[in-house]
């Protein structure tokens, strides 16, 4: 779970909005479009209380998809949305490489980090699978949003 926590972490901060953990092991987010309190219903399985323009509503969801939930109401233009939320397939590191030829744009990455520790923040492009390194973690997003999107830690194997 505290790596789920710092991913969320890094994700609510990357998007601008305010993250607290409450003493019962929820999470709460906040954006201007609304907020979730993320509660964990068994290992892999999340319960998200939300509140968007004023309604209150639950989604169950598998752990890896509160990261596109979050991503979503972080969007003024999809928070709404969330009302009737169905996650399409997760993205994966592998999409990025096999459909956007990501491979070299991974190592580049990875030189760069190696060559200069401070490196925060890079985005690497994408033409429909948008990708940023943020604070050792890569944010994949599907620029349709028909996929969900992941965030995952940048590790040498990524790198290939």
């Amino acid at each position: 779970m505290h790596r789920f926590k710092k991913r969320l972490r890094l994700l609510v901060e990357k998007l601008g909005g305010v993250l607290e953990y409450r003493d019962d092991d929820s999470i709460d987010v906040r954006f201007n479009t609304g907020s979730i309190r993320v509660s964990s219903l068994s290992y892999d399985t999340m319960q998200c209380d939300l509140k968007v323009d004023d309604a209150a509503f639950l989604v169950r969801a598998p752990k890896v998809f509160v990261f596109d939930i979050v991503s979503r109401l972080a969007a003024p233009h999809l928070a709404p949305l969330l009302r009737n939320y169905t996650h399409g397939s997760l993205l994966t590191l592998q999409d990025y490489i096999d459909n956007e030829q990501g491979g070299s744009c991974i190592e580049t990455l990875h030189t760069h980090i190696v060559d200069d520790p401070s490196i925060t923040h890079s985005d690497l492009g994408g033409n429909r699978i948008l990708v940023e390194y943020y604070h050792g973690m890569l944010i994949l997003c599907d620029d349709l949003c028909d996929d969900a999107t992941n965030v995952i830690e940048l590790s040498r194997q990524t790198g290939g």
